[in-house]
């Protein structure tokens, strides 16, 4: 590069400078202002616990079969931020809005190495977050029990199916349907 041409850029720069610094403070006004307007922000946070004892394996006094944690850490917030999830709560609490508006209003969050589950809601009121926080959290049990339970009525209806098609051993098979139910 030759020195005029080094001198003309160094030239531009110069004259870009306050430009720059300009848009920069701009900026920052007009993100304060934003903050401002929007006014005060409350959050309240609810912890759901997750456990990790098979139901199945508790009912039939056998040894549950190894579950992997951070699989099921990670199963446990894919439920979370399910949409079926919001669109239950918001059926269920029609005052807190659409399914759309709490999905966007909380956030889930949970660490791998443990069993907690964690739901911020953010709103501008703050009894509506802590509604909304708990809402989501309690809806959040309530789904996650009822998924599970149609597998338990599932084992249900098969050992029903057992005891109608076969004689064998149908003490033990009606022993166990009587735990399950």
């Amino acid at each position: 590069m030759n020195h005029d041409a080094a001198e003309n850029l160094f030239g531009v720069f110069r004259r870009a400078v306050p430009l720059i610094v300009v848009c920069a403070i701009a900026a920052a006004v007009v993100v304060n202002l934003q903050r401002q307007l929007s006014g005060p922000t409350y959050e309240a946070s609810a912890r759901v616990f997750l456990a990790s004892r098979d139901l199945g394996a508790i009912l039939t006094d056998t040894q549950a079969a190894y579950v992997d944690p951070q699989r099921a850490s990670e199963n446990a917030l894919a439920l979370a931020r399910s949409s079926a999830l919001y669109e239950s709560v918001a059926t269920a609490k029609p005052t807190l809005g659409t399914a759309d508006e709490i999905e966007s209003a909380v956030t889930v969050s949970g660490d791998p190495g443990s069993d907690v589950i964690h739901f911020v809601a953010s709103t501008s009121r703050a009894p509506r977050a802590v509604a909304t926080a708990n809402a989501v959290a309690s809806g959040y049990v309530a789904f996650r029990s009822k998924i599970y339970a149609s597998a338990t009525d599932q084992a249900i209806a098969r050992l029903r199916q057992r005891l109608a098609e076969s004689s064998e051993n149908r003490a033990e098979v009606q022993a166990l349907l009587d735990r399950l139910e």
